[in-house]
């Protein structure tokens, strides 16, 4: 008997030791506010990084992604983050180097379930890409969606808690009797008891592109997507911001052509420091610019005095 329920001992110890080893804790701590980093790759598919993604922790929960890259998904699980604890979902643009893995994020969790809606936000479209609304029905439309399995997340039928509330982001419309000058560019999405959510319009080709702020635990931080110029509204977005994490595809001197947009790193530094942004992160990093890391901190140290960050996949990043 004795042996028994020694043998009945062993194997409960085994088996949470198992248990305890399959749990995924969250990689970033319980810091108040990071920024990690799922995907630090542009287009290629390289290097073995996951393309452009985001997670903005606050007290040790995923509570923003900002793009979902391919590769992102697996690196979203690796985090140990979870879907549940999600507030809002922000896209920059909608081509498929941050959009890729966006299915297998949002699918519903048997594990951990999702019991509240969560907001989803992205550019509205034009001749050349579709709305955020109209790419979101593509993917998930009950009837025509390509995941159509998955329709509960859009049906106001479907008897379900997890919904996504979905809203394309225009930029702001010229009013009458206001000066263009006197409307702020950029716009309040999203407000809850632990982050605010603004966005702005960015210059990217035809593409409808936004950059994003968060501002938490008296932080703010910026998201930018792919930018060929800088405007004021992206100017007005990073003012005084404590950490700019912004697209590193180009290097100094070398024109840009259809594979590298983005602002050299002369005019990273120079914007940044006109903007008094406390730290930049270059994310995510092209293929062309890796063993390049000196030349360019050398060109940002130029004009710009702050800390400079190249990240990787999984860093985790304090503001």
């Amino acid at each position: 008997m004795r042996g028994r329920s020694l043998a009945a001992i062993t194997f409960f110890v085994a088996l949470l030791s198992v248990q305890t080893a399959l749990a995924v804790e969250p990689s970033c701590g319980v810091s108040p506010i990071q920024l990690q980093i799922l995907g630090s790759a542009t287009t290629e598919a390289a290097d073995e990084r996951a393309a452009a993604a985001a997670l903005i922790w606050i007290d040790g929960k995923a509570r923003v992604l900002v793009d979902a890259g391919p590769g992102s998904g697996a690196r979203f699980m690796r985090a140990g983050a979870e879907l549940a604890d999600l507030d809002v979902v922000a896209l920059t643009h909608l081509r498929l180097e941050r959009t890729v893995d966006l299915p297998s994020v949002l699918q519903p969790r048997a594990s951990v379930p999702r019991t509240r809606a969560l907001s989803l936000f992205g550019p509205t479209g034009n001749k050349w890409m579709p709305s955020t609304m109209s790419f979101i029905r593509t993917l998930f439309d009950s009837t025509r969606g390509a995941w159509r399995h998955l329709g509960e997340l859009l049906s106001p039928l479907a008897h379900t808690p997890y919904k996504l509330q979905v809203q394309d982001i225009k930029p702001p419309a010229a009013r009458l009797g206001v000066a263009r000058e006197a409307i702020d560019p950029t716009l309040t999405v999203f407000t809850n008891s632990r982050l605010r959510l603004r966005a702005a319009p960015v210059p990217y080709g035809e593409v409808p592109t936004l950059a994003w702020k968060i501002e938490a635990q008296g932080r703010a931080l910026v998201v930018s997507s792919d930018i060929t110029v800088d405007n004021d509204a992206f100017r007005i977005l990073i003012q005084d911001a404590d950490m700019l994490a912004i697209v590193h595809a180009r290097r100094d001197n070398v024109e840009p052509g259809e594979g590298a947009p983005g602002l050299s790193p002369t005019s990273i530094g120079r914007l940044a420091q006109a903007a008094k942004v406390r730290q930049v992160v270059l994310t995510p990093r092209a293929h062309a610019t890796l063993g390049y890391e000196e030349e360019t901190l050398e060109a940002i140290r130029r004009h710009y005095s702050g800390k400079v960050t190249f990240a990787n996949d999984m860093d985790c990043l304090t503001p």
